[in-house]
């Protein structure tokens, strides 16, 4: 090729040709990152169409500038060597087949694996949102891939020119500059690869359980009392000591005192009984004749042996009382017996009509809800004391969280608040299980955000968008600073309250819980 000046320019129109497919297919990737880097720091929704632009030249050129990469780096090498590249050519092309055959199936799994974690990890808010689109989408494989078949190339094409010889000197700079710039290519290309098993389609995240035990320091925390009705206190626990309700620990307690005796709604976790048990005595020496769980979790229902074992008849949802019979995860640590009989409900009811218990002059309505915070909630209603305790549904310390894995739903939350609305009077005092007391008017704006936001991701999964997509977005951007908590880290890895609420609802609208927007309007 050097005796031949026709050769030489062929080669050179080549090399030119060789570098415009390399631009191309490193320029559309980085173009691509950097609007997904910039979308994810501020809206997505206003860079929709740079987005877009840059989805449909990558698409585009990305694949045509691939081909011609590889086309012009091998005639290259067939204009160096002719129709019979020498023996070392087709060993070191053997050599990397062979490799990458027999890495696949041994390699793959682990790298779908740690994509599955870096996906999980992204969109609950463990990495910062600038890298989420490259390392969540960053493949080794495929860099390992292209980088090999690429370098193979390009050293076929420049190792007559790999000479430690002055003259030489100017060729060989440029061969490792088409390296470096292969192997660059390579792993750009590759970021765009989906590794074998891996479907997009999947979220890759694990069932998000509600945080309850480890690092509580029990013995630093403390019951505190407030009275808000007559012969009606809260007992709830003191905040900074619960990593998981940092604004009080444990699931506030509700208790209804009477010449009959005591009737109690939730029982906190286990290791927080004695102290409950001794904050009601100094209100009372009534026996506890009743206690009902407005739900499931330990920090509802830990200390519900300690207080069966006191006398109380235990009532709770069937639901309910069928997710206390299942093992408790590892995390919830001492919050709760995972053995004793006497943590199960004796009383059970379903979804239909309230259960109705009088003791003294008041009334006691146990009310079921639809599948909400769990697929076991339950409201209580005190009528003469016109106090409701509604449980979980609504917090106002973080968003909106709903078990899925145990049945809640965003649905049922909105039809919750239009029930507890339907029911408080203007002077009704509800009770949550976590945050501050609220009345009838404190639900309006609750249900306004929810419907919003809700009504935002359904029109993003219409309009093709992934769940990083919604995340990206910080839907919940214009309430975050009205929500204590909001973005404040979550216990166990779980991101943040934000990040936890949209991906709940966007798993919720994607799989069809509910399948629209229904229901979701003003009643």
């Amino acid at each position: 090729m050097r005796n031949s000046p026709i050769q030489r320019n062929i080669f050179h129109v080549l090399l030119a040709l060789h570098f415009v497919g390399l631009a191309l297919t490193i320029g559309m990737r980085f173009a691509s990152l950097v609007i997904d880097r910039v979308a994810g720091a501020g809206s997505l929704q206003t860079l929709a169409f740079g987005r877009e632009l840059t989805g449909t030249l990558a698409r585009t050129l990305a694949l045509p500038g691939f081909l011609l990469l590889v086309g012009t780096g091998i005639t290259m090498t067939l204009l160096r060597y002719g129709r019979r590249p020498p023996l070392w050519v087709w060993m070191k092309l053997g050599v990397t087949a062979a490799a990458l055959a027999i890495a696949t199936p041994v390699v793959a799994p682990a790298l779908t694996a740690a994509r599955s974690w870096a996906r999980w990890s992204s969109e609950h808010g463990q990495l910062a949102p600038q890298f989420l689109e490259s390392v969540s989408r960053a493949n080794l494989f495929g860099g390992i891939v292209f980088t090999l078949f690429l370098s193979n190339i390009v050293i076929a094409v420049w190792k007559p020119f790999l000479s430690r010889r002055p003259k030489r000197s100017r060729p060989a700079i440029l061969a490792l500059l088409g390296l470096a710039t292969t192997v660059a290519s390579g792993l750009a290309m590759g970021s765009g690869i989906e590794p074998p098993g891996f479907h997009p389609g999947q979220s890759g995240s694990p069932t998000v359980l509600p945080a309850h035990s480890p690092g509580i320091d029990y013995a630093d925390a403390q019951i505190l009392t407030q009275k808000v009705a007559p012969g009606f206190y809260t007992l709830t626990g003191s905040p900074g000591v619960d990593p998981g309700h940092p604004e009080g620990a444990g699931g506030r307690i509700g208790i209804f005192v009477g010449s009959d005796g005591i009737f109690m709604v939730d029982a906190q976790y286990l290791p927080m009984a004695a102290k409950v048990m001794a904050s009601i005595r100094r209100i009372s020496n009534a026996p506890i004749r009743f206690l009902v769980d407005t739900h499931s979790h330990p920090d509802h229902t830990g200390g519900n042996p300690y207080f069966v074992k006191q006398g109380a008849l235990l009532f709770a949802r069937e639901e309910a009382r069928k997710t206390l019979t299942e093992p408790l995860p590892a995390a919830v640590g001492n919050a709760a017996s995972r053995t004793d009989p006497a943590r199960l409900p004796v009383v059970t009811y379903g979804s239909g009509d309230p259960v109705r218990i009088r003791m003294d002059d008041e009334v006691v309505d146990l009310i079921p809800l639809e599948s909400a915070h769990t697929n076991g909630d339950t409201i209580v209603r005190f009528e003469k004391a016109d106090v409701i305790m509604i449980g979980d549904f609504y917090r106002n310390y973080g968003y909106p969280f709903v078990d899925a894995a145990h049945g809640g739903t965003f649905k049922g939350v909105l039809e919750a608040v239009d029930l507890v609305t339907a029911l408080a009077g203007p002077a009704t005092v509800l009770v949550p299980g976590h945050g501050t007391i609220i009345h009838r008017s404190d639900l309006v704006p609750y249900r306004d955000m929810i419907v919003a936001i809700r009504r935002e991701v359904e029109q993003m999964i219409g309009e093709g968008k992934s769940r990083q997509d919604v995340l990206y977005a910080k839907l919940t951007a214009p309430y975050d600073a009205r929500v204590p908590g909001a973005l404040t880290p979550l216990p166990a890895g779980f991101g943040t309250s934000a990040a936890r609420f949209v991906g709940s609802l966007y798993d919720e609208v994607k799989g069809g819980a509910d399948g629209s927007s229904k229901g979701t309007g003003k009643k």
